[in-house]
């Protein structure tokens, strides 16, 4: 990837206040190609101590086309990261930042940009997910590989194995020779404990949830914290775009979701929630072409949002029609890149 000229674009750091102290930010704005008036795009990464400008400076250069197109776009490390104060305990996603992000939308709007369009991966689409029902004058979201479940980083098995084992295999599973084997060995003991403390949490969970935050019976399974705001989101019908790598869990998880009932949300939304997919696994962001898809899409998708007329004519049609979806309700997974 390789971004626009620096005569186009000019970079400068601000602080704001967010939850543990000031956040650290840049914000680009353009120079050349007149500015959309009083709109701004936030680039949100994903967790586990990456700053702000993502793998391999994607929203750097993702922040510098938005300029180019004349869209300013602020991207910022979270608590804990980089130069930003406080410190980071843990990366849970039903425990997103979500104070980190309000600080700068206030900042934003304090600047005059009170039209807002943002764009996350994982944990920051999280974040967006958790924000969002706070934030007035919200033209769109942009969410890139989002996780369904309430997983802390290093507790990705865990939390599979919990979402799919019931008590019964638990159990049955425990009482096997290989299994009271591994037991006296420490990292196997460690593995254990963690399973079995995110199946506590759950049932802990199951307990604590209400209709109104898991309103979906058959997604008992999906953490509240995910579904709640996406059923809102729905009813608000905001251009919401869900982007992923079709090879991924997260979009297998998603999948499976839409058939027990997420489906149903989606229709409700009116068109307005649209599923897009990408050959191959995206997550992780560890190839070019994964890097360039997601730049790519989420540069198109909030142009559409906040100054449809800086698309190029010829790339607003694809994109208008790589939107469309059916009138049965269920969105097209269209496939970008590859």
């Amino acid at each position: 990837m390789t971004s626009p000229s620096p005569t186009v674009y000019r970079e400068h750091p601000v602080f704001f206040a967010g939850g543990d102290g000031k956040i650290s930010g840049v914000l680009t704005i353009p120079t050349r190609r007149p500015v959309v008036c009083d709109a701004a795009a936030i680039l949100l990464a994903g967790g586990g101590e990456v700053q702000g400008g993502e793998r391999n400076r994607m929203w750097v250069h993702l922040a510098r086309r938005l300029a180019e197109s004349g869209i300013p776009a602020l991207r910022f490390d979270y608590r804990g990261v980089g130069e930003s104060e406080g410190v980071v305990s843990e990366w849970w996603l039903d425990n997103p930042f979500t104070e980190d992000l309000i600080g700068a939308v206030r900042w934003l709007q304090n600047q005059g940009m009170r039209r807002l369009a943002m764009a996350g991966t994982c944990f920051g689409a999280r974040t967006i997910l958790a924000a969002a029902e706070q934030i007035d004058d919200l033209a769109g979201v942009a969410l890139f590989t989002t996780p369904l479940s309430s997983a802390r980083l290093g507790e990705k098995a865990a939390t599979r194995f919990a979402d799919h084992w019931t008590l019964a295999d638990y159990l049955r599973r425990a009482l096997t020779l290989r299994v009271l084997r591994r037991a006296l060995d420490p990292r196997w003991r460690e593995a254990y404990r963690r399973v079995f403390a995110v199946k506590t949490r759950r049932l802990r969970q199951s307990v604590r949830v209400t209709a109104e935050r898991n309103p979906v019976k058959e997604l008992r399974w999906v953490s509240p914290v995910y579904l709640g705001p996406v059923v809102r989101l729905a009813r608000r019908r905001l251009p919401t775009l869900m982007f992923y790598g079709a090879g991924e869990e997260e979009y297998q998880d998603l999948s499976a979701a839409r058939e027990a009932g997420l489906g149903r949300v989606i229709e409700e939304s009116k068109g307005a929630i649209e599923v897009r997919t990408a050959p191959g696994v995206i997550h992780g962001y560890t190839t070019l072409d994964a890097q360039r898809i997601t730049v790519e899409t989420a540069l198109a998708w909030i142009t559409s949002c906040l100054a449809p007329e800086f698309l190029p004519a010829a790339e607003w049609a694809a994109s208008a029609t790589e939107s469309a979806t059916e009138q049965a309700g269920r969105p097209r997974e269209s496939r970008a890149g590859g």
